[in-house]
């Protein structure tokens, strides 16, 4: 019964008397059910995520309840009774506003799992905690407590202690070492600036998390945390690592980000050979050590983020297992290894397991085409590194026509000696981003933001998998128009470049959700709809920009009154109805008249009447259209805009009289107030000129 928005128990269910398992998480209940504490076989009940402030006294009717779940709720307080569960084993009540831990709580002896997260609860620990003798997992994460009492250390069977954003500074030794079955400690972000040395003694210890603290440095011994796995020391002020953790051979994952790192220890590649994970962002790196790269290496995830690395050594090809690599913000580094490629012999083929690579806010002399030959590359981000080597300061031309001999030049690569490679790779063109970027088949995602970029090759019909594209912040003047074959897109941004047309048919992918046009240079009329509209308005307006065939003064309306969506033919039709004249050259089927045939009486034959079209359905009316050799009358564009004299009968409003003050009547109501005042511009500027 999860997430039905409902308010209380149906009777229906009420009446299980035999029912074990109740889930009415993610719901609207503001009461507890007092039909629930009739169901006495009740083993589970989880309520969390409703608008609960109490608990009523008969909940103790629940004998057999063993799990029971209210974290996410409003409460305050237990009933005093809560104690006679006996039989509770877990009991969540995070997120809700106790400013204490409730006393009865203590007296279900068989509480095995107690969760106390995101809570007003402040100063000491309690120590009643230690009569839950059965206790395996306490979590008290992200409350005030100030102080961890010693006497936890008698809750011989915890397993699992989580203290996190707490406001405890010190860890009591007798925890570590008589608490020999801990196994996960979190006490990150707890204000700690030292770690008991007694923290090395955990034998069973798996994870430990000193995340975002003020440590300077872990214990100097740690030889019996043979058990550890995972090790968090992220945000603190560590500049060394002690020895010990070459010998910890179980850990996968290390976190030491945001430290003060600058090396690893010499035999740190006895660690490496095991780990999946490692992340050395914003540290003081200025090379990756060898010792972090060995042949046999797992490694899948490799951060090396903020760091003033020089170079990355060629032993990065051993990095076979690497799904995500980034090594974005590191201004040092102008190549990469050609090693990164396949362009060595089969036998070295390299990262082919790649599928994450960020190389944003690099200083790379021109764009590393290595990256081209990563062949199962997923995600490509390559942001914030303007292209001040281009020899194309301000271009106000097409993309360059040599564009076909850098695709042929590519071709050839393949081709070529290895010893080669460095050549081609590094000493071409440094302002173009290469056309063998379509070699990446299994590309998903591509950002390529604020990079100066005036061109990108028209590669997208290649590109068959990708769904994100993020060109925004450039100097394109095109849209490429391959981009409207690339049908798995859902998610463009071009915006803030410097287009003034939509010269490719984007607005028709199929899968398109988001599409962010913005800061360009379009036309008015485009832009207002840019800016005011929709997605499904925008793509509209756009479908219908296409086919449109209006004549230059309706052009020129659309710049001088910005409308919005379906801007043409609403100013269109607005004018024709209340002068009159039909602005649109298209020929019809309607009856027309030549030149010759018309003289001097058109005018008379547009007719206007005070009676309601309703009365006369059949009524047409016959109006002017302009000659070649007569301008619009009150035009205000110039005399260049000369169209052909016919006659044609256009259908009368439908509706009462459609006069100018009726007409800006209607825009008003339908809120169309843009359009209302474009009109009344229009209205006004003829009045004067008919004084």
């Amino acid at each position: 019964m999860a997430g039905n928005r409902i308010t209380n128990v149906p009777r229906e269910v009420a009446g299980l008397e035999l029912l074990q398992v109740l889930d009415l998480s993610n719901n609207m209940i503001s009461y507890f059910p007092s039909d629930v504490c009739l169901m006495h076989s009740l083993k589970y009940l989880d309520c969390s995520s409703n608008s609960l402030s109490k608990l009523p006294n008969t909940i103790s009717t629940l004998p057999r309840l063993e799990v029971l779940f209210l974290t996410n709720n409003k409460l305050t307080c237990l009933p005093k009774n809560f104690s006679l569960l006996k039989e509770l084993k877990r009991l969540k009540l995070g997120s809700n506003r106790f400013e204490h831990v409730p006393f009865c709580v203590f007296e279900c002896s068989a509480l095995k799992e107690f969760v106390f997260t995101y809570n007003q609860a402040s100063g000491v620990v309690p120590d009643n905690f230690c009569r839950l003798t059965d206790l395996e997992i306490l979590c008290l994460a992200f409350n005030k407590f100030t102080k961890l009492p010693g006497k936890l250390s008698s809750l011989s069977k915890l397993k699992f202690l989580n203290i996190r954003g707490n406001r405890i500074e010190n860890i009591p030794e007798a925890i570590i070492t008589k608490c020999k079955k801990l196994t996960v400690l979190n006490c990150s972000s707890c204000s700690l600036n030292r770690v008991p040395e007694a923290l090395g003694l955990g034998e069973k210890l798996c994870v430990l998390d000193l995340s975002n603290n003020a440590l300077e440095q872990l214990p100097s011994e740690g030889r019996e945390l043979k058990s550890l796995t995972a090790l968090f020391v992220a945000h603190n002020g560590i500049s060394v690592l002690p020895d010990w953790i070459c010998g910890s051979h179980n850990i996968i994952a290390i976190s030491l980000r945001n430290n003060k790192l600058q090396h690893l220890p010499e035999k740190f590649n006895k660690v490496a050979e095991n780990l999946r994970v490692i992340d050395l962002s914003h540290n003081f790196f200025e090379r990756v050590s060898t010792s972090l790269l060995p042949v046999n290496s797992k490694l899948m995830y490799f951060l090396m983020d903020y760091n003033p690395l020089l170079h990355l050594p060629s032993e990065i090809r051993n990095l076979k297992f690497l799904t995500h690599l980034s090594i974005s913000n590191c201004p040092c580094i102008h190549e990469l290894p050609e090693e990164i490629g396949e362009f060595l012999p089969r036998s070295l083929y390299c990262l082919t397991n790649l599928h994450y690579l960020d190389l944003s806010d690099n200083k790379f002399s021109r764009f590393p085409v290595v990256v081209c030959f990563i062949t199962h590359l997923k995600v490509l981000l390559y942001n914030n590194w303007w292209f001040d080597r281009t020899s194309l300061i301000d271009p106000g031309i097409e993309a360059p026509i040599d564009d076909e001999k850098s695709i042929s030049l590519d071709e050839k690569v393949p081709q070529i000696k290895p010893e080669e490679i460095a050549k081609l790779v590094y000493r071409r063109e440094a302002n173009k981003i290469p056309s063998l970027l379509c070699r990446l088949k299994f590309l998903v995602h591509l950002s390529m933001q604020q990079n100066g970029l005036y061109f990108f090759p028209d590669i997208f019909n290649k590109l068959k998998r990708l769904k994100r594209l993020y060109l925004n912040d450039n100097n394109l003047r095109k849209i490429p128009k391959s981009l409207a074959s690339c049908k798995t897109l859902n998610h463009i941004s071009l915006a803030n470049n410097k287009l003034t047309e939509i010269n490719t048919d984007i607005h028709r992918l199929p899968n398109l959700t988001q599409l962010d046009l913005d800061g360009n240079k379009f036309p008015t009329g485009l832009s207002e709809v840019i800016k005011h509209s929709t997605l499904k308005g925008l793509c509209a307006y756009l479908e219908a920009d296409s086919r449109n065939t209006s004549t230059f003064t309706i052009q020129h309306i659309e710049e001088e009154l910005p409308g919005g969506y379906n801007f043409h033919s609403r100013v269109r039709r607005s004018l024709e109805y209340w002068t009159g004249l039909s602005l649109s050259t298209e020929q019809s089927n309607a009856e027309t008249k030549t030149p010759a045939e018309t003289t001097t009486e058109p005018l008379d034959l547009i007719t206007t009447t005070t009676a309601d079209v309703d009365d006369h359905p059949e009524r047409q009316t016959p109006v002017l259209v302009g000659d070649s050799s007569t301008v619009l009358p009150d035009s205000d564009v110039g005399n260049s805009t000369l169209q052909p004299i016919s006659l044609r009968y256009i259908p009368t409003v439908v509706g009462p009289k459609a006069t100018p003050a009726r007409l800006l009547h209607m825009l008003k109501l339908l809120n169309q107030n843009e359009l209302a005042e474009a009109v009344a511009t229009v209205l006004e500027s003829a009045h004067i000129r008919r004084l």
